[in-house]
């Protein structure tokens, strides 16, 4: 039996657009999905054409206000929806020379070592950034997981996942441990409890990278069958 995700293509593009430009988006009860592949295209088309100015505004912002952290961390996540993760990973790099806060500083190396881990195939280079992360924290317990996922060690991270899951503090943070729980689970080949995950990181996620990779992981879960 297929998993029948087409709600979630259709709901998850409207909520990062929201974040991203900062509109709001709602459907009706009577709006019915597009059936037309040339205008799928179009329309797709034109939202990434839309996340490229995005992008492209914040790297001036960048370059007028370079100590204004906050900036990075928005571009980074423009490029990484984009999929130019290389870039994500050197506006990250970039972003610890501006004088982040602490726990801006924190907020940085965990994505740069999950960028590394589970998108850029460099588990090393992510194993030494844990270094630089508290001990026994929400974001050097999740990346860990990151870590143990890309080297298919994906029952140790369910175990970092489980002790992260009591630190998260928000909605956001519950999202996050959710998707890389979904991960684990896939690389099981547990797929059920994947889609469970990812019924309850999607309930929770705010952050518009993490919206777009759970819809990404949904792609891949539906074209698969039992």
């Amino acid at each position: 039996m297929k998993i029948d995700l087409w709600p979630f293509y259709y709901l998850l593009p409207l909520l990062i657009f929201s974040l991203v430009f900062g509109c709001s988006a709602t459907v009706s009860e009577t709006t019915s999905p597009p059936n037309s592949y040339s205008s799928d295209k179009s329309r797709n088309s034109a939202f990434e054409q839309r996340l490229h100015e995005a992008e492209q505004s914040l790297s001036r912002e960048i370059q007028a206000t370079p100590s204004e952290t906050e900036n990075y961390i928005r571009r980074a996540e423009l490029l990484e929806i984009l999929q130019l993760e290389k870039e994500a990973l050197n506006v990250l790099r970039q972003a610890l020379n501006s004088s982040p806060t602490p726990s801006q500083k924190q907020k940085l190396i965990h994505r740069m070592a999950v960028l590394r881990a589970l998108k850029l195939g460099d588990e090393a280079a992510a194993a030494q950034d844990l270094g630089h992360l508290i001990p026994e924290s929400l974001f050097h317990l999740d990346a860990e997981a990151a870590v143990e996922i890309a080297r298919n060690n994906p029952e140790t991270a369910l175990r970092h996942l489980s002790q992260a899951a009591h630190l998260a503090q928000n909605y956001d943070e519950q999202a996050l441990v959710l998707y890389h729980q979904a991960l684990a689970f896939q690389k099981m080949g547990e797929e059920d409890k994947a889609v469970a995950a990812l019924y309850h990181a999607i309930n929770r996620a705010e952050n518009r990278t993490l919206i777009k990779d759970i819809e990404r992981l949904w792609e891949v879960l539906d074209t698969r069958t039992p």
